[in-house]
This record gives structure tokens, C-alpha cells and sequence, in this order.
């Protein structure tokens, strides 16, 4: 049992589904609880995402919806917008939103762990470095609001995006390299600040020579 115990500690597939799993567990008190500040005029009362605008709208408005009082922000996160819409489609109770925004960061927590073991060739930084993740505190705004699901989502894209990249740069694959443009890409359509992925990527890149 207990060699059992240790070869698995040495599996970082097994190590970034523990430090996933322990991230999840963390943050399960945030299930609870309405839609609160910036949750209900994105979420509970935003045309784009209860049905009153049309679905192409998402494409073509801003994150908020162009309705009075939000004329001015241009801010554009049409998948995190179109997600939000499932999400109200399945259920317009804040449980299901929130659920989904601690998945996601239990999801980002296990490609920390897969990203960091890759990196340095060792589980045990992939498992340092996952579980490290899965309890920091600055982590809580982005889970426990709703609407921040922006935030994780956008992460998850941008840190599958990174892994790629240092596989593609191991492997000298073609076809990863297209995987690492397409998360960018996904990542850059959940939340802005993804646009700091080619710098990071670049830094990863020649951290790893």
C-alpha cells in the first residue's frame, strides 16, 4: 500500500487531480448566498445573459450590455457573456454560477500542478506549487463572486495555453502550437487581461532552454 502511495505521489497527473480537488474543497463555503454587487447587473438583470437581447448580441456589446448607465464601458468578454447565458439557461439560481466558478478553479489549480512539474521536471514542485495555488487567499474575490468567473475562466485558458507552449517547445510539434493559439485565443475572449499571454509565454520559453 504504502509503494502504491508513493508511486502515485510521483504520477503529476495524480498530483494536479489531488491539488484540483483540495482547491475545490477550499472554496465550497462560497456555494451559499445570493447574487451580490457586481453579480446582478451583469448577471441577474444583463439582457445578454437572461434571453431579452438576442444571442448574436453577445458578439457585438459589451460585456455589460448597452443599456442605460453602461453606455460607456467597452469592456469584451463574449465567452465568459455566452457561458453566463448556459449557465441561466440551466438554472437562474446563484448555486449553479458559483458552482461553476469553483470547478473551474479546481480545473486551473491542476494545470498550476501539470505546468509547474513539467517545468522543473519534478512532481513534488507541481505538487508544492498546485497546492500552494489551491489555498491562497487573494483567490477568494475571483471565486466567490459570480461574476468573476471571468477571472477563472480566463485563467484556465491562459495556463493550458502556457503548458502547451512548453510542451510545444519540447516536443517541436506543430500541432500544439496550434493548441497554445487557440486557448489564447479563448482566453483573450473570457477576459482582457489575457493579452499578456504572448509576454509570459516568451519568458516561459526561454526559462525552459
Amino acid at each position: 500500500m504504502t509503494a502504491l502511495l508513493r508511486r502515485l505521489a510521483k504520477d503529476p497527473v495524480v498530483v494536479a487531480a489531488l491539488c484540483g480537488l483540495l482547491a475545490a474543497l477550499v472554496h465550497l463555503e462560497s456555494l451559499g448566498g445570493d447574487f451580490v454587487f457586481d453579480d446582478v447587473p451583469a448577471i441577474a438583470d444583463n439582457p445578454l445573459v437572461d434571453g431579452r437581447a438576442p444571442l448574436s448580441a453577445i458578439f457585438e456589446q459589451s460585456f455589460w450590455g448597452q443599456r442605460p448607465g453602461y453606455e460607456h464601458i467597452t469592456t469584451w468578454r463574449p465567452l465568459t457573456t455566452l457561458g453566463f447565458r448556459a449557465s441561466w439557461l440551466i438554472s437562474e439560481e446563484p448555486f449553479g454560477f458559483r458552482l461553476t466558478n469553483v470547478v473551474l478553479h479546481g480545473l486551473v489549480t491542476a494545470l498550476v500542478a501539470l505546468l509547474a512539474a513539467a517545468w522543473s521536471r519534478r512532481t513534488g514542485a507541481g505538487l508544492f506549487a498546485g497546492a500552494l495555488f489551491a489555498v491562497l487567499p487573494v483567490h477568494v474575490e475571483a471565486i466567490a463572486g459570480a461574476v468573476n468567473r471571468a477571472e477563472v475562466q480566463a485563467a484556465l485558458f491562459y495556463v493550458g495555453a502556457l503548458l502547451a507552449v512548453l510542451l510545444a517547445q519540447r516536443s517541436a510539434r506543430g500541432r500544439t502550437w496550434g493548441v497554445a493559439l487557440a486557448l489564447f485565443v479563448l482566453a483573450l475572449g473570457s477576459k482582457e487581461h489575457a493579452i499578456t499571454l504572448p509576454v509570459a509565454a516568451a519568458v516561459l520559453w526561454f526559462e525552459a532552454l
